[in-house]
């Protein structure tokens, strides 16, 4: 009989597991930052989380990202476009969380002649506004003067394991231009991104947005991905305390 609880113990573990790694499903934008579509949220993954994401958006671009949280509060993030042989500036990210509060970096660096590198730095906090959870920053971009950056990002669960999400800044996801993407129009006119996450699997989720909505090149982008937990770190509960009969 003990045998037979081994496999019962370990499926328990394994299912508590994978539901750990799926809950919060906030997928890793460009940057590997995890977040909304194109912008990270203010909260930090539980740490051992790792994500990793890929996003086709039209007409020709491939996005991988890959996020990890090494330490509680502190979230690390990759990002790299693949498309038409051009080679794209690495998107990288770094966040920490204080309370309901993140101090983050996003920098892009060059990868081919012509290309620049930029830093932009934010405060960002969380809110609950109308059963939204919501993610409103301000920053500014290093060697871009006068670049006052801020963008907010929302997701609400609408439907069973369907979720609403959305973001809206005045900066694009990437400043450097190459053949298949130019920041210009979305740099003018912000950025308006808004989508659904289909929420299929405790460890798997997929999206599919519209993409700089107000901009003339305006698409579409679908991707999916895939949450890990690399360890767990939960604290055991105190022990409860003995119940003394004082009439014994």
């Amino acid at each position: 009989m003990k045998n037979r609880k081994k496999p019962v113990v370990f499926t328990a573990v394994l299912i508590s597991i994978l539901f750990a790694a799926g809950s919060a499903f906030s997928a890793p934008v460009h940057s590997g930052a995890e977040g909304y579509i194109a912008v990270p949220r203010a909260k930090v993954a539980r740490d051992g989380r790792l994500s990793v994401g890929i996003k086709f958006t039209a007409p020709s671009l491939f996005t991988a990202a890959v996020n990890f949280v090494p330490l509680p509060g502190l979230e690390l993030g990759f990002g790299i476009d693949i498309g038409n042989n051009i080679v794209h500036p690495p998107l990288v990210s770094l966040k920490y969380q204080l309370l309901s509060f993140g101090l983050g970096m996003l920098a892009e660096f060059a990868a081919a002649e012509g290309q620049s590198d930029y830093y932009t730095f934010y405060f960002s906090w969380q809110e609950d506004i109308i059963g939204f959870n919501t993610t409103i920053a301000v920053g500014y971009t290093l060697f871009t003067p006068g670049k006052i950056r801020f963008f907010i990002g929302f997701q609400k669960e609408i439907f069973p394991k369907v979720h609403l999400i959305g973001d809206f800044a005045n900066f694009p996801y990437r400043q450097n231009a190459t053949a298949d993407y130019s920041p210009s129009s979305a740099a003018l006119n912000g950025i308006a991104n808004i989508g659904l996450r289909f929420i299929i699997t405790p460890f798997l989720s997929a999206d599919i947005a519209g993409m700089d909505l107000m901009d003339p090149e305006r698409s579409i982008s679908i991707g999916a991905t895939g949450y890990f937990n690399l360890w767990q770190n939960e604290k055991p509960l105190p022990p409860t305390p003995a119940v003394t009969n004082k009439n014994g």
